[in-house]
């Protein structure tokens, strides 16, 4: 499917945290097949297979106790590969919307694809720098969590890699670093608290292979909203400091 065209998404003016929280959820609700196919393509093969079937919640469900292997694979998948292609294939779906084109999940998997790589490393050296962070003393933490957020988004596009993606990061946020906590504390509590009253309910049922199912739609519903928030915000950061850029020149 080669996708189709409609009217441009404005990618070029700045939106506040609400206009932002609004324009992710009409989005995701507007092309709920496409964002929920291309994020079910990187969910449903770790929670099927590593959560349910080597977890065990297939047979048991929210009762499955899960080899420390089987959670050690999982957390390293959640941590590193599911934000890098999820985010990946967002961002290159927003960035063609901007042009007035709708990718089908083929093309977007296909304009990812050269870049996860570099998305992937950037996500492992971000981790890695937030955890040091948090183990240190829980702030810097959270300042390099803010600081590199765009790294993913920024190696799908603007094609650099782990480190220089981190770089482009810290330039987005620098001198809006509490603009930025704001809007991710305001998109956590959307998507994340709501998604985690879902699990709670999802956790009362018995049948594992129900429960799994449900749990594979509630997280990639999550992560996909989640993802089209950041690419948003990564848009708007980047409209705010061109403008700054163009103020500063003419001054």
């Amino acid at each position: 499917m080669n996708g189709q065209m409609e009217p441009p998404l404005d990618l070029k003016t700045p939106r506040g945290i609400g206009e932002l929280l609004t324009t992710a959820i009409v989005l995701f609700l507007r092309h709920s097949g496409l964002f929920l196919s291309v994020t079910l393509l990187v969910v449903a093969p770790v929670v099927v297979l590593v959560d349910g079937a080597w977890g065990g919640a297939l047979h048991d469900g929210p009762n499955a106790h899960p080899s420390s292997a089987a959670s050690l694979v999982s957390a390293m998948f959640v941590a590193f590969v599911v934000p890098a292609l999820v985010t990946g294939l967002h961002a290159v779906i927003v960035r063609e919307m901007g042009e007035g084109h709708v990718p089908g999940v083929g093309e977007a998997l296909r304009r990812v694809g050269p870049r996860i790589p570099a998305a992937m490393g950037a996500v492992v050296l971000y981790s890695i720098g937030v955890g040091i962070g948090f183990i240190l003393l829980v702030v810097p933490g959270i300042w390099l969590l803010v600081r590199w957020y765009f790294a993913a988004q920024s190696a799908v596009l603007n094609g650099t890699g782990p480190q220089q993606s981190l770089e482009a990061s810290a330039e987005l946020v620098k001198g809006r670093w509490w603009t930025t906590l704001l809007a991710l504390i305001a998109a956590g509590v959307t998507f994340g608290v709501v998604g985690a009253l879902c699990r709670l309910a999802a956790g009362t049922v018995d049948d594992g292979v129900l429960y799994v199912t449900l749990l594979t739609v509630i997280q990639a519903v999550t992560l996909s909203l989640s993802a089209l928030f950041g690419t948003l915000l990564f848009f708007t950061m980047r409209a705010e400091r061109g403008a700054l850029d163009l103020l500063a020149r003419s001054g």
